[in-house]
């Protein structure tokens, strides 16, 4: 027994650890490297696509107050050792208020190692004209049918309307809700021509205006251009100018 317990003891004295000392000539074993040591951290990825989208916002002239809320993130990536490098690529069209994906691409010494992808979600918030309570369509604007104030909004500012003197005199082109923000598509000029109203027809001829009276065949608002009869018995195409005022183009 004694000498197993000696040979066990002789044995011990060669293993690293609990004190011992390793044997002179002992051979000395380094880790084996790492096959991806280097990572790219989740958040790493939403802060690059967050700061990326600012700058896009930016460069397209956006000034409005807005958030950036991060719907998902790529999970974190192991890499091999390497110079890494990323870039991040965008929709043709940024849209507010749904998810945007963002393409972010990874390179490792300079070739495509791999794609991931981040979805954002843009929320600006602007001061815009709202209805105060249920209008009908062609109901004529007036100023007690509009307020003034900060809401969430989901496309350019050019879609929103922002003084009340944009939109009164104007119709309503669908029934409006009360706190309904208005759009620009929700707004047109009232009818200010009706079929068989009398009309002044106007034409430019090298620079000379004449002005002939004529007959209205169709209902219009300013801008449109509707089928006009003038005193010949001729039916002419003319633009509505006002509500007595038709021209020739």
């Amino acid at each position: 027994m004694a000498l197993l317990l000696g040979a066990f003891m002789a044995l011990g004295s060669c293993w690293p650890g609990a004190g011992w000392s390793e044997p002179a000539g002992a051979v000395a074993y380094a880790a084996a490297p790492q096959p991806f040591p280097q990572v790219i951290p989740s958040e790493q990825f939403a802060a690059l696509a967050a700061e990326r989208l600012e700058e896009r916002l930016k460069s397209s002239g956006e000034t409005r107050r807005h958030e950036l809320k991060l719907l998902n993130a790529p999970p974190s990536m192991a890499l091999p050792e390497g110079e890494v490098d990323c870039r991040v690529q965008f929709p043709q069209v940024i849209n507010y208020g749904v998810s945007i994906p963002i393409r972010m691409e990874v390179y490792l010494n300079g070739k495509l190692y791999r794609t991931v992808v981040c979805h954002y979600k843009v929320i600006a918030y602007e001061k815009v004209l709202l209805v105060t309570h249920d209008i009908g369509v062609n109901h004529p604007f007036t100023a007690a049918d509009l307020r003034l104030e900060e809401r969430e909004v989901e496309a350019a500012a050019m879609d929103y309307f922002h003084d009340p003197r944009e939109v009164i005199g104007k119709v309503p082109s669908r029934l409006l809700r009360t706190g309904q923000v208005l759009r620009t598509n929700m707004v047109k000029m009232p009818v200010v021509v009706t079929p068989w109203s009398p009309v002044f027809i106007v034409v430019d001829m090298k620079g000379i205006q004449a002005r002939a009276e004529g007959t209205a065949m169709q209902e219009g608002r300013v801008g449109d251009y509707i089928k006009v009869k003038a005193r010949s018995g001729k039916y002419l195409r003319a633009k509505v100018i006002d509500a007595q005022t038709v021209k020739v183009e």
